[in-house]
C-alpha cells in the first residue's frame, strides 16, 4: 500500500500540503481574540452567540498545523471541513481565509478545486505550506461598511453582465446595484442619487484595484475588499 501511495504521489495524483491554521474570533467587525487567551478561566461566560463549548476547543488549537492530502478534484468545501475538524470546532458561522504575502482571500466558491488555487494564488513560494485563518463570528450577521454602503464581488461571475463590475448595497438592504468598473455606469439594480455618486466616485478612484480583483482574484475566492480599504479591523 505504501508503495502504491508513493507511486500515486510521484504521478501527481495525490499531493500534500501543510496548512498553518490560526483561529480568530471577531465581534462587530473587530477581532476579539482575548477570548482565546489561555490565561482566562475555563468557565468563561458566553460572548455574543459563542459559549465555552465553542471557545475552549478553539483556544486549545488556536495555532496548529494540518498535513493535508488532496487530488486535482479536492474542493474548498473539503478543505474547510478538514480545517474545522483539526480545530475541533463546531462553531457557526466560520469564514475561512487563505493568505499569500498578507493578501487575504475568502472562499467564494465552495466547490472550486484547491489544486488550481494552490498553483495560481496560494503557494506562490512553492513551499508546500499555506497560512489559513478560521474567523469565527460572535455576531449574528453584522457587515463591513463605509457609511451606509457595502462593496463586494461574487466569485466566478465573469460573463453575467459581460462587463467587470462591483456590487454595491445599502446597509438597509433597500437598494442594490451592479456598477461597471470601467465607466461607473449602473448595469443592473438601483441606488439613490447620493449613494450612487458616492459609490461611483469610490469605484472610479480605485478602478485599478477593483479591476485587479475582477481579473485575478475571483476563481473561487473572494477578494477582501473591505480589508483593503480599512473598513474592518482584522
Amino acid at each position: 500500500d505504501a508503495e502504491k501511495l508513493l507511486c500515486k504521489i510521484y504521478k501527481g495524483e495525490i499531493m500534500k500540503i501543510v496548512f498553518l491554521i490560526e483561529a480568530h474570533i471577531y465581534a462587530e467587525e473587530i477581532l476579539n481574540d482575548n477570548l482565546l487567551d489561555s490565561n482566562l478561566p475555563n468557565d468563561i461566560q458566553s460572548c455574543g452567540i459563542l459559549g465555552p463549548e465553542i471557545v475552549l476547543p478553539l483556544r486549545k488549537n488556536r495555532y496548529c498545523e494540518l498535513e493535508f492530502e488532496y487530488t486535482k478534484k479536492t474542493t474548498l468545501k473539503e478543505v474547510k471541513e478538514a480545517v474545522l475538524r483539526r480545530l475541533e470546532s463546531t462553531a457557526s458561522p466560520v469564514n475561512i481565509a487563505f493568505f499569500n504575502d498578507e493578501e487575504r482571500y475568502w472562499i467564494g466558491d465552495i466547490n472550486a478545486c484547491l489544486d488550481e488555487l494552490v498553483a495560481k494564488y496560494l503557494d506562490s513560494g512553492r513551499c508546500g505550506r499555506i497560512r489559513v485563518g478560521a474567523y469565527v463570528s460572535a455576531d449574528a450577521g453584522s457587515v463591513c461598511q463605509e457609511g451606509n454602503l457595502r462593496f463586494y464581488m461574487h466569485s466566478r461571475e465573469a460573463g453575467r453582465h459581460n462587463r467587470p463590475h462591483v456590487h454595491v448595497r445599502t446597509t438597509s438592504y433597500e437598494y442594490e446595484a451592479s456598477i461597471d468598473i470601467e465607466n461607473g455606469k449602473v448595469l443592473a439594480g438601483k441606488l439613490p442619487g447620493k449613494e450612487l455618486r458616492c459609490a461611483t466616485k469610490k469605484i472610479l478612484s480605485e478602478r485599478e484595484y477593483f479591476m485587479k480583483c475582477w481579473n485575478e482574484m475571483t476563481d473561487g475566492l473572494c477578494p477582501d475588499i473591505n480589508r483593503y480599504f480599512g473598513y474592518i479591523k482584522y
